[in-house]
């Protein structure tokens, strides 16, 4: 089922992998809302000097990894916590505007983005080398986009209790029918493609076509915090899975799977209240839909 729909879904790296982890290579970190530290880096959107913007144009590609590379480490900027908008407007072309400095040179700027922020991106030399600097940036940016782009699929039957106790399981005060023909999809929020609200109609009836239609599917929108949150748990998870897979009745891989298990349960409750709510015996409302079935 994930590989089927990643390639349904168009997804440049269809395998399973922790889709936070270029993130981690690029020493990225992204945040929701842009805070205190991100002033000094926007525009007043009545700015004058943004009314006198020009467009970038055909912009000049970097030759090779080394200019790419060059061009990114004038942008100091990007070693903070990047905002969502900042992150996705960064990869549309049109967004970028070539400023006349008062001194000589040329200011890159970016917006407006999804919220309507105008961002100071860069100084450069001249326009060339604005325009280039535009280029490396959004080539970067969408590189790294795509390749965050992916899915998790969890099977609920395999997070059951192992050990006979159950009592970490039973802390948790899961419904009766949680483990029980139900799997859920968990996707990123924060790509280009994956924030917008289209997208995700249709990623949700790509899942339902590709999902067996004995089994009710539910998909979950992770930032990318919580994502490598739930990344790290599932990767402990899947290894003490694998320990106790090698001895089955020892009480201590037991213990130390459904440990693990109810970490992965915990997350997915805490990622949406809705599901929660559903998922835990303080629901009041009716069975989930299961595929098929109204």
């Amino acid at each position: 089922m994930q590989r089927r729909a990643s390639l349904l879904l168009g997804f440049k790296l269809w395998h399973d992998r922790p889709l936070t982890q270029v993130l981690r290579d690029e020493r990225l970190q992204l945040a929701g809302a842009p805070g205190a530290d991100h002033d000094a880096l926007q525009f007043d959107p009545e700015d004058p000097a943004l009314l006198r913007a020009s467009a970038v144009g055909g912009a000049i590609r970097p030759t090779d990894m080394l200019q790419l590379r060059d061009d990114l480490d004038r942008l100091a900027w990007l070693r903070q916590p990047l905002p969502g908008g900042l992150w996705r407007a960064g990869q549309l072309e049109a967004r970028y505007r070539l400023l006349q400095r008062p001194g000589g040179g040329c200011q890159l700027g970016l917006g407006p983005d999804e919220d309507g922020r105008w961002w100071r991106l860069g100084a450069f030399a001249d326009a060339q080398a604005a325009r280039r600097g535009a280029a490396s940036l959004r080539l970067y940016l969408r590189g790294v986009d795509q390749a965050c782009e992916g899915l998790h699929v969890v099977e609920h039957v395999l997070l059951r209790p192992l050990h006979r106790e159950a009592s970490r399981h039973a802390k948790l005060r899961l419904a009766p029918g949680f483990y029980r023909l139900q799997v859920t999809a968990l996707l990123p929020a924060w790509t280009q493609r994956t924030a917008q609200p289209a997208f995700r109609r249709f990623a949700r009836e790509t899942l339902r076509i590709s999902c067996p239609a004995h089994l009710a599917l539910h998909t979950l929108w992770l930032g990318a915090a919580p994502m490598g949150q739930f990344e790290t748990v599932l990767a402990a998870w899947l290894e003490a899975r694998r320990d106790w897979c090698q001895r089955p009745d020892d009480n201590d891989a037991q213990r130390a799977t459904d440990e693990r298990a109810c970490q992965l349960i915990e997350l997915l409750l805490a990622a949406d209240e809705t599901l929660a709510r559903a998922w835990t015996q303080e629901d009041d409302g009716g069975e989930p839909v299961v595929q098929g079935h109204a």
